[in-house]
């Protein structure tokens, strides 16, 4: 494949941070018009790309991005979508989590939970964590899909939840990080904050990592400590991701730091043309970003250096996804693009 071999050589050069593009063939394998704007990030399985558009439209593609299904829901999804066993779940802007079938798209269950957006579902053994962000989390059955529980946590929940072994942790009224047995499915501890929470991620190690609205980044052990609270920059973190030495985020303006994992302080900092996404939780010696100005680069986690590939759009909204072999680039304007043959 002398395209992919294209991008090996690119991502195998060692540069300063650069913020003008290369003239670099780097032409998707595949590209799909689809028929509204996605409006998070595609789920992307063993077998298909799963995309949710503004309209309220879920629509299924082959890993090639020919068309499955296409299932048109009440409402549009709110935040990520998650595959549970044969199902997709779609947690949707009304308050209600739509259940649909993976191979078909057929909606399977339509579970009213609030009147307000929902976060990402977590699913623990045989049941379905699904916080809305009025601040509480519903406990729904996964076998027949009935509510047993509504743990209440605060009065606003943001930006979601991440699973720590058998911890639910979630950030409620901005600046209070709460964490949940899901087995007990009591608090089991709260820790404040130095910021508002924008960004929620974990480490290989189950640590917690929360990015701020100001650029303060907190690292707490699982058990709710403080590690360390460090000042990345001044606006905010919109992105993170993990590398063997630290914490990598991303800034609104465009600025790149590596944060030490065991101190917080700063091991480099790049600056790219405009705000990074991580397709991945997690980079080695490298590893493909993109700019939400759409250009695709190459990010050195030894030292930040920044080498652009190519620019593939002009606005990117929504993160792409390296998975599955595929990376998954949504456009504004409706079109998915789609490289085979990606290393993550």
């Amino acid at each position: 494949n002398p395209v992919f071999a294209t991008l090996l050589l690119v991502l195998a050069l060692v540069s300063t941070p650069v913020a003008s593009p290369i003239a670099v063939d780097f032409t998707p394998d595949t590209t799909v018009v689809l028929t509204g704007e996605p409006i998070v990030s595609p789920l992307v399985t063993t077998d298909a790309i799963i995309v949710a558009l503004a309209s309220g439209d879920v629509v299924a593609l082959s890993l090639d991005g020919e068309p499955l299904w296409d299932t048109p829901l009440p409402a549009p999804a709110s935040n990520a979508l998650v595959l549970m066993d044969d199902l997709v779940l779609v947690p949707g802007e009304d308050g209600s989590l739509y259940v649909l079938d993976r191979a078909s798209g057929d909606i399977e269950e339509t579970v009213v939970l609030a009147s307000q957006p929902l976060v990402q579902p977590i699913v623990v053994e045989e049941s379905l964590f699904v916080g809305d962000i009025r601040g509480t989390i519903h406990v729904v059955d996964r076998t027949d899909f009935r509510e047993t529980n509504a743990i209440v946590v605060g009065s606003e929940l943001y930006p979601g939840a991440v699973l720590v072994g058998d911890t639910i942790v979630v950030v409620a009224d901005t600046r209070v990080a709460t964490a949940i047995d899901t087995q007990t499915q009591t608090v089991l501890w709260q820790s404040v904050l130095a910021d508002n929470a924008f960004v929620l991620a974990t480490t290989p190690a189950d640590e917690i990592v929360i990015g701020g609205e100001h650029g303060f980044v907190t690292l707490l052990a699982p058990t709710g400590e403080a590690i360390w609270q460090s000042a990345a920059g001044s606006l905010p973190v919109t992105d993170v991701t993990m590398t063997d030495s630290g914490v990598v985020v991303s800034l609104e303006d465009g600025m790149v730091v590596e944060l030490d994992d065991a101190t917080g302080s700063v091991n480099w900092r790049s600056v790219a043309t405009s705000r990074v996404w991580f397709p991945t939780d997690q980079c080695s010696e490298s590893c493909l970003v993109m700019t939400d100005t759409g250009m695709l680069a190459s990010l050195d986690v030894t030292d930040g250096a920044i080498t652009p590939i190519v620019v593939v759009a002009t606005e990117v909204t929504v993160a792409p996804v390296l998975s599955a072999g595929r990376l998954v680039v949504p456009l504004t304007n409706g079109t998915l693009l789609i490289w085979n043959h990606a290393a993550e």
